[in-house]
């Protein structure tokens, strides 16, 4: 009898230690996106059909969804990925949206089946604020809260790659790469990588050894699936030049990224004839 009762009471500490000991949970890197032109893409760019779909649709960037999934999955383990998955923060949305369009946002996500993100938007009392001094106040503050490096992803029709430069600078070991989406072809910053598909993104991932190649291809096979004005918006940069990829050790990579170059290659000239015309 004694015996059981100290076996119980051992085990009862033991459980106890094993809990106050337990790590926390971390990822390996966590991940920051702009939202509009990011990850969400429209038909038009004046103002009046910006703000209709905001409230309305739920298109997504050909590829940006099955990306984030596969980079989110890879960032941690399985088990971290559901504590941090359950808490909202597996990664960061940083938007200029007003709060008025937080619920649409958060409908965003889960139509595309897309973890809901730890969701910044601007207040009443940073509605007037369009500088980057907004963004670069929530990055320092994720900064703070996260203590992994960061990849960056925002787009060039804003203040994305100027702030994700200074926060870059400011803190560079902070940030692993900076994934700016070539939607103006505006100049960028040096060691800033700009994109046209999210297969770029993918390739570089899997170059840096932190995406499987399985991931990519699954990247590769949504974006061949997707509308044109899905992979490329009717009002984005539309490169008459085939895209130029990196070659990797995977014949079956670069067979997959020889079709995005061509097909991104076809709707870019398919394009130009009708303006032509």
């Amino acid at each position: 009898m004694k015996s059981s009762l100290l076996c119980m009471l051992l085990w009862v500490l033991g459980c106890g230690v094993t809990l106050s000991v337990r790590a926390e949970c971390v990822q390996d890197y966590h991940l920051i996106s702009d939202f509009d032109d990011t990850i969400k893409t429209y038909r038009w760019e004046n103002f009046y059909n910006v703000a209709r779909e905001a409230f309305f649709t739920h298109t997504i960037n050909a590829g940006i969804d099955t990306l984030y999934n596969e980079m989110l999955k890879q960032s941690t383990d399985p088990d971290c990925y559901l504590e941090l998955n359950s808490n909202n923060d597996l990664f960061t949305v940083l938007s200029k949206s007003p709060k008025l369009v937080r619920g649409p946002i958060k409908s965003f996500f889960r139509k595309n089946k897309l973890p809901r993100p730890y969701l910044f938007v601007r207040g009443f009392f940073n509605f007037l604020n369009f500088g980057e001094n907004y963004k670069l106040k929530k990055l320092r503050k994720r900064a703070q809260q996260k203590k992994v490096p960061f990849i960056l992803i925002g787009d060039d029709t804003s203040i994305d790659n100027k702030v994700y430069h200074q926060f870059s600078n400011r803190y560079p070991q902070r940030v692993l790469d900076i994934y700016i989406h070539n939607i103006t072809n505006a100049r960028g910053y040096t060691g800033q990588i700009k994109y046209i598909t999210a297969f770029e993104v993918a390739l570089n991932e899997y170059l840096n050894q932190r995406l499987t190649a399985e991931a990519v291809l699954k990247v590769g096979q949504t974006i061949l699936r997707a509308k044109h004005r899905a992979i490329i918006p009717p009002y984005g940069f539309c490169p008459l030049e085939p895209l130029q990829h990196q070659i990797t050790n995977s014949d079956i990579i670069d067979a997959m990224a020889n079709k995005i170059t061509e097909l991104v290659h076809g709707i870019c000239h398919k394009r130009n004839h009708l303006k032509r015309d």
